[in-house]
């Protein structure tokens, strides 16, 4: 289950530091690649086992986005990064 693990550690990062950590892209690109990979799920039956665990990592690259993007949203901006001279 490193779904639950990753989950896990996103929720108790972005409540103890809202800084930059998880990157929003890499999440997002991981449920795009869940979608997309498991669009069988509504097409094809094989076995109760395997569409519940495709459901559950569609679900939980959706809760982390959603920690991301609602749930923990940073109040005060970021400061831009500067490239070292």
């Amino acid at each position: 289950m490193p779904r639950c693990v990753i989950a896990s550690s996103a929720h108790r990062r972005l409540r103890a530091d809202p800084r930059p950590g998880l990157s929003f892209r890499t999440q997002a690109l991981y449920l795009l690649v869940f979608v997309t990979r498991y669009i069988d799920l509504f097409f094809r039956y094989v076995s109760l086992y395997n569409s519940l665990m495709k459901v559950f990592f569609i679900a939980s690259s959706a809760y982390i986005i959603y920690l991301m993007r609602v749930k923990y949203r940073s109040v005060a901006p970021l400061p831009p990064i500067t490239p070292p001279p």
